[in-house]
């Protein structure tokens, strides 16, 4: 008899719910379907999917953030040629904030 291949946890439960329990308990054998029970509760509470997640909560974006998210995307902070092209040039982006009053502001 042929092994079966599960690709989720979801799928093995299933399986062990629908197919195997039923046939142990028909069978006699109360005591392992019920650790299979139990099995199954400790695979759904250890699922990914099932698992809450915690939101964190993200602080307020510092000045020097704001700015490369607002210039990031214009192509006079991007990579013209070679294998850098199309990619954010982070050391212009770091020079033109320097320029800004926001930094001077920042340096007091």
């Amino acid at each position: 008899m042929p092994v079966p291949y599960f690709d989720t946890a979801k799928e093995y439960v299933e399986y062990l719910e629908d197919t195997l329990i039923p046939d142990l308990k028909d069978s006699g054998r109360r005591s392992t379907a019920l650790d299979l029970e139990e099995a199954i509760y400790w695979i759904l509470a250890a699922s990914p999917s099932k698992a809450k997640s915690k939101k964190s909560r993200k602080g307020k974006m510092s000045p020097y953030n704001k700015f490369v998210k607002d210039n990031a995307s214009k192509p006079r902070f991007k990579y013209k040629s070679g294998k850098m092209k199309g990619r954010v040039n982070m050391k212009k982006i770091a020079q033109a904030w320097k320029k800004t009053a926001a930094y001077k502001r920042s340096r007091r």
